[in-house]
Parts: C-alpha cells; structure tokens; sequence
C-alpha cells in the first residue's frame, strides 16, 4: 500500500524542502547554547569523559572507570591528540569540550535525518515529517545534544544501525545487513544498551530465507560467531557487567521481569510526553497488525515488526543498571517511537480515507476533519515540549556566574585568602579550566575533590590558615560564628546569569560604616556612595603616615572612570593638595566602571596618608572627593560641595 504509493515529483519536492526545513530548525534548536558553562564545564559526565580520554594517551591520568564504553574515550582522546598537534601544549578540557559539544549537535542532526529517511522509507512522506517534529521538541534529545557525553552519539550509530537492517530486510541485500551489524557493534561501543541493535541484522537475515536459504544459513552461522565473540569481549575482557560503568562503586543486577516492566514504562512515559511516545506508537504498532494492507506493507514488509523486539532487548539491556535509571539511557529507543508515532498518523488517515469512501463520504471535508483532531491532540503535549525546550535553550545562553566569581575575585579578593566551599564554583579560578587571572591563595581548595562544607566553617578553621574571604551559599548564615563577617556580594536569582549560586563575605573588621547620613556622590547620572571610612592615627608627627580604608557602593553603575583625591586643609592655608591626588577610590582592577551592582561592598586596599616633614603643625581636615581626571569634572555631595570631611588629623612637629 504505502510502499507501492506513487509519489508526484512536485510531492518529493515539498518532502525534501520539509525535511531541510526541519534539518534547520534541528540544528538551531540543538545547537542553541552548547557553549554553556565553558570553560568551567558544568556537567561532571564531559569531565569524567575527557579524564578518561586523557588517560588513553597519557599513563600518568588514572582510567577509574575501566568498564566505560570505549567509544567516546576513543573520539575524546584523538580530539585531545590534535589539540597537541595543533601546539596547544598543555591539557585544555574546556577546548576539547567544547569540539565534543558541536560534534554532539552534528550526531543530533544525523540522528534526525535518519529519523525522517525511515520514516519515509516504511511509511511515507507524513510519517517522514511528523517523526521528525518529535525528535525536534524532545527536551531530552536536544538536552544531550548540547553535552560532550555518549548520547547523542549513541543515538546517531544506533538509528543508523536500525535503519541499514529495515533496508537491508527490504532489499534482501546481505551488504546492507551486514553493514547494520558493524554499525550495531560501533553504537554499543559507546553505550552498551545499543546492543540491543545487534539483533537487527540477525533478526534482517531472515528476509533471505525464501529468495537464498543456502546464503542465509552460512550468513546467519558468520552472525553468531561474530556476535558471540564481540559479546565476549563486552563481559569477560572489557567487564561491562561488573558493575562502575556508569557510576564507580554501583553493582550490576540480573534483570527481572518487574525492572524490565519498570523500564519499559519509564520509556514511553517519561523520556518525553506519553501521547507522543507513548500512546501513539502503541496505537500505530495496533493498527499496523490489524490492518490487511497494512500488515503486509507495513509490518512485515517494512520490518516493523522488529521494532518493539529491539526496544524490549533496549530496555533489558538498561535493567541490569537497575530500574528505572537516567532519562538520557533510554534515548536512543525513542527515535524508534518517533517513526512509530509518525507511522501511527499515517496509518490514522489512511483508515479515515477509506472509510468515508467505503461510505461515499465527502473524503476531503472527512480528511480535514481528521487532521484537525490529531493536530488538536498532539498542540498541547508537542507546544508543551517545544517550550521546555526554549526555556532550557534561553536558560543556556545566558552568562555563567563562575565567570563573573572569576572576573570578581582576580580583581576585587585582594586581601587574604579564600576558602570556597563548592568545587563548581571553585573551578572558576583553577588552570585546568583556563583561569588566567592573578593567582589566589585558597589554602582549603587543594585538589578538585575535597572542599570544607558550609557547616564545617568554625571561627578556628578560619583563623588557622589566615581567611579571608568565603565564598559559600549566598544565604550563609554568618551570625552563629560569632566573629566579624560582612557580605560583599551574591549572585544568586539574577535571572541575566545561570549556574551556581554564590556569595561572597569578608571575614574581620571593617571601616566603621554611615547608619544614619549616607554620603553620596552624584553627577551626570552617577552615583557612589561612601559607606565607611576609616584612619588609623587621628595624630601623628610630621614625615610619619597614617593608614586608611574605604567602604564604596555604586548606587548607579558609573559611566566614567573616576579617580578620588584625599587633601588637607586648614583655615590659614586652605586646601593642600595633598596626600592622595588620582588615586583610584579602590583598586586599580576595579575601576568605578566595573561598580555594577548596587548590592555589592567594595573595600579599598589601605591607603597611606604621608605626612610631609615640612608640612606646618597644626589641624587638618581631611577631605574626600571623586572626579574625572579628564574633565576634571567632580562628583558632588547633596550640598553642593565636591568633597566630604573624613577626619580632623592633628599634625605634631615631634
């Protein structure tokens, strides 16, 4: 029926400019924020994974998973190989996967194309299209395709093993059968449930047993044989069942009917919505084998048959892992449900068309009808998918809060060390994920493994090794330590930022700070505040200095670069410029421009106020103002002067 459908050349042409249409919309899709999180790597797997393709080329990286499919190591380790050779020189995870990520968006769209041919290939062109929508709304699919891990790989090489053994089933062709079993063996070398494909070209041999049954014999004892052995290296060499292939420590179980049962509903009602991997597959595979031409067409001679064998063995596969596991392990099979549920719709309409001519009704108003019905069935689960789909794709493209921590604390942590108490956030400032800015003192962040939690941290930690800074929960609870500790920023619900949440707090004593009359400075728009001040000596001899230390806050992100001057002044000589004249009111890394959150405390480093020896004894004020050097344009307080009285110093001759 669908196979012998004569196709006009101008219904061909809306198929290819459909499926291009839908390759395009795949790889927009899927290729939406892959840079996410680098080059700090925000998914443990792509580090796992590049670890482990590190230690295939260099002895001195440990192989802690020796049971890992080989497949991704293989593909992570020659990517590595040519890094070397194009002189990187040094280890580059976030470079590798970053590669790995648009060769994952490649094996997605592969994926897809394959996805559409089979559809089109067993059952038409609407089949062909609409199994291509599924997996391009499939949150799960497009997920993956944003990650240097197996899946999307494993999806490519097992559709594409599937898809050679229906074509070889078809054509009767051993070439094409034996082409879907080497790419069986390739897809369970990055994941071992694909050996479920394994069975295709097994199961495709028999479509020989009418035309050559002499062939299909000698064929079938070469499948065993190559079969038992690869499956003999899977368990005895390589030990895939002894459990650590996907988590180290976990053990392997013999599957039961229950966890398989388990699997299986998990499958097709979690991976993606229940009407369109689900219920329509079932229905599809319901109508293929009670529909006349269908079940010759459809079910026998397209292979569909094999099908719901393959997801079966899939799944059993999957049960020894436990049940139910990861969504990601069950991906791969959901291509499969994809073309059934394309397949389901073909058959719908084609059941509908005949009927209204059975019953000589006006076929197209019936048709229309028809589709009007299956397209309000399937809006709500497909828009509902779509819209997980941007929601993760715009939650992906925004910037990285590690790259802000980074920026913050090569700049702003200039006084001490730190201790950072999550090892996501404290990747931010290690070499190996390309942090290149002033080295940091972090005396509790040795290693990438052991990290001091929150409720570890204790006055005597801190004093032990001279803190200060931690960076922790942007709601750590700083009252129950009992000592001086102030936070300076947090990002956390800013919605412009994805990742780990983090707070930055100073640990000590700070400038005493203005409660009552805030001092701002303001002016073409800007505006800073000084929040506290501080001068070590309030009397000191001439040619001796005093130490001082400022609190800002930007109450407007400046628009200028502005510099501060510190000056006395006493009735008889006025203004002395002079001890500070363009000294900027922080550090020379974070200049007023880089004052972008309101919320946040800068601490100035400390400052020292020389006294001149010539300088005549007597009392000064101290004054504190802002300008633009430039200009000379000042800053000024609410009173219309351009500087605010810090201090009275009495300067003694001695």
């Amino acid at each position: 029926m669908m196979l012998e459908m004569k196709v006009s050349s101008r219904t061909r042409a809306v198929w290819i400019a459909g499926m291009a249409v839908l390759l395009l919309a795949g790889l927009l899709i899927s290729g939406t924020g892959y840079r996410h999180g680098l080059p700090y790597i925000d998914y443990p797997d792509e580090m796992t994974i590049w670890t482990m393709g590190r230690a295939t080329i260099d002895p001195t990286w440990p192989m802690f998973q020796p049971q890992y499919p080989p497949g991704l190591l293989f593909v992570s380790a020659t990517i590595q190989r040519l890094q070397e050779a194009a002189g990187t020189g040094y280890p580059d995870p976030s470079g590798t996967v970053g590669i790995m990520r648009l060769t994952s968006v490649f094996a997605y769209c592969v994926t897809l194309l394959l996805i559409m041919l089979a559809g089109c290939r067993m059952a038409g062109i609407v089949a062909s299209l609409v199994a291509g929508v599924c997996w391009i709304v499939l949150p799960l699919a497009n997920a993956q395709a944003k990650l240097a891990t197996i899946d999307a790989w494993v999806c490519m090489w097992f559709m594409a093993s599937v898809v050679t053994g229906v074509e070889g089933w078809m054509r009767r062709s051993a070439g094409w059968i034996a082409s879907s079993l080497i790419l069986a063996i390739i897809a369970t070398l990055f994941k071992w449930q694909a050996a479920a494909a394994l069975g295709v070209a097994g199961l495709a041999y028999l479509s020989l047993w009418k035309s050559n049954r002499r062939l299909m014999f000698v064929l079938m004892a070469g499948y065993v044989v190559i079969v038992g052995l690869f499956s003999y290296w899977v368990v005895f060499v390589h030990k895939a069942l002894e459990g650590g292939v996907y988590l180290p420590g976990t053990q392997t179980n013999a599957p039961t009917l229950a966890s398989l049962l388990i699997n299986l509903n998990f499958q097709v009602t979690q991976t993606g919505s229940a009407l369109v991997f689900g219920v329509l597959p079932i229905i599809g595979l319901s109508l293929a084998a009670v529909l006349p031409e269908a079940r010759r067409d459809l079910l026998y001679r397209s292979m569909l048959w094999s099908f719901p064998l393959i997801i079966i063995a899939f799944n059993a596969i999957i049960a020894f892992n436990g049940a139910p596991v990861f969504a990601r392990h069950y991906l791969a099979a959901n291509g499969l449900l994809a073309i059934g549920t394309g397949i389901a719709i073909t058959l719908i309409l084609d059941a509908t068309q005949k009927f209204a001519v059975r019953w000589k009704l006006p076929s197209r108003a019936v048709m229309a009808v028809t589709t009007l019905i299956l397209i309000a069935a399937l809006a709500v689960p497909m828009l509902d998918m779509l819209r997980e789909t941007f929601a993760m794709n715009a939650e992906l493209s925004r910037p990285d809060r590690r790259t802000v921590f980074a920026a913050w604390a090569s700049a702003t942590a200039t006084d001490g060390a730190l201790l950072i108490t999550d090892p996501t956030v404290d990747a931010a400032l290690q070499t190996l994920y390309g942090y290149q800015g002033r080295p940091l003192e972090r005396p509790y962040n040795q290693g990438t493994s052991v990290y001091v939690r929150e409720e570890q941290i204790t006055p005597e930690l801190l004093a032990a090794r001279g803190i200060r800074y931690i960076v922790t929960s942007p709601g750590f609870d700083v009252q129950r330590l009992g000592v001086p500790i102030t936070r300076l920023i947090a990002y956390d619900s800013d919605e412009v930022y994805r990742g780990t949440p983090w707070g930055a707090f100073y640990v000590g004593d700070l400038p005493p700070m203005h409660t009552d009359t805030p001092t701002v400075f303001s002016g073409g728009g800007d505006e800073v505040e000084l929040v506290g001040e501080s001068i070590s000596k309030l009397a000191v001899c001439r040619g001796e200095s005093a130490e001082m230390r400022l609190v800002w806050r930007a109450l407007r992100t400046p628009t200028r670069y502005y510099s501060m001057f510190v000056h006395f002044a006493d009735a008889q000589q006025g203004e002395l410029s002079l001890p500070i004249n363009g000294q900027p009111p922080a550090m020379e890394a974070r200049p007023t421009l880089t004052w972008n959150r309101p919320d946040e405390l800068i601490i100035s480093p400390t400052s020292t106020l020389t006294i001149p020896a010539d300088l005549v004894a007597g009392s000064y004020e101290v004054w504190l103002g802002l300008y633009e050097p430039v200009s000379g344009d000042h800053l000024l307080l609410p009173d219309g002067k351009h500087y605010v009285r810090l201090a009275t110093l009495e300067v003694r001759p001695c």
